[in-house]
């Protein structure tokens, strides 16, 4: 299934909104290399939070997309304190983020315009 910008410009937007209206103040926002980096960017811009090299404590860890789970919940293993957002999650995965833009109820191979 074939993601266009348009798509990715609609969700960011409206995950930057929740971002910034929730209660929750970030201090900075990281994208998981390879698929979160260009999301995590796109987010730092439109909510001026900073974009680190590494994961510290109060950050928002960014991914394009949750299907299993298993990246996640290894990063939250070893970071406990950081909230997470997914552009979309597959709707049999075993963790739901913080924040997400899009629940995808089939099982087919999304390609990102990345």
């Amino acid at each position: 299934m074939k993601i266009n910008w348009k798509e990715i410009d609609i969700l960011i937007d409206n995950l930057s909104k929740q971002i910034l209206e929730s209660d929750h103040k970030f201090d900075n926002i990281y994208g998981i290399p390879r698929g979160g980096l260009i999301p995590a960017v796109m987010l730092s811009y439109r909510t001026n939070l900073p974009l680190p090299f590494e994961i510290s404590d109060n950050t928002l860890v960014v991914d394009e997309i949750i299907d299993t789970g298993k990246t996640i919940h290894n990063i939250l293993q070893k970071y406990k304190d950081v909230k997470t957002l997914s552009i979309y999650v597959r709707y049999n995965s075993t963790f739901i983020p913080d924040f997400y833009g899009k629940m995808i109820y089939n099982d087919k191979w999304l390609t990102f315009p990345w």
